[in-house]
């Protein structure tokens, strides 16, 4: 009895430190430097703004992620406090440390961020042969990807759109003079 009562101390007491605070994007995210993306901070608690600061490599938050934090003194539905930027981003590559700490709450995440060449050069070409996709393989696709309200698809195919509508039909034509 008294060692379940002890596994219940222990498991409760590690509970506590783990529910510190949230950060999104999660740790060992991955972003693509100069693309936007939200970040955001939660606490387990109501904080107030001036026990709350963030840092990404030691530098204030908000002077590398190039706009500054919305203050939630409380969540909507939650009795916690949060931080909030909307379509921040990071100019140049490299891995960087998110450290927000409010009061006796304390989280750090990494990211690395990566760049793209200054040409940007194809890796790999899909050729896509559709023969025999028809009208309802095509509807079908759409409606897998992009969903359907109101009994219409909500998106398009990039197939839809292709970049020189004549060519199929060219090749088709060409394909029946051979006969």
């Amino acid at each position: 009895m008294h060692r379940l009562i002890a596994a219940l101390a222990i498991t409760t007491s590690l509970n506590t430190v783990a529910g510190a605070a949230t950060v999104y994007p999660l740790d060992r995210a991955t972003i693509l430097a100069q693309s936007p993306f939200d970040v955001k901070v939660e606490f387990d608690k109501v904080v107030s703004a001036d026990q709350v600061t963030v840092t990404t490599n030691g530098q204030p938050a908000e002077t590398v992620l190039g706009k500054k934090f919305e203050f939630l003194e409380k969540e909507e539905d939650f009795d916690a406090s949060a931080l909030l930027i909307r379509a921040a981003s990071i100019s140049q590559p490299g891995t960087y440390k998110l450290e927000a700490k409010a009061g006796d709450e304390m989280k750090s995440v990494s990211w690395q961020v990566f760049g793209t060449p200054a040409t940007p050069k194809a890796k790999n070409v899909i050729f896509f042969l559709g023969d025999g996709l028809s009208v309802a393989h095509r509807t079908g696709a759409r409606i897998m990807s992009k969903g359907m309200t109101e009994g219409k698809a909500n998106g398009r195919l990039n197939m839809d759109d292709p970049r020189s509508p004549g060519l199929h039909r060219h090749v088709r034509d060409q394909c029946d003079l051979n006969r």
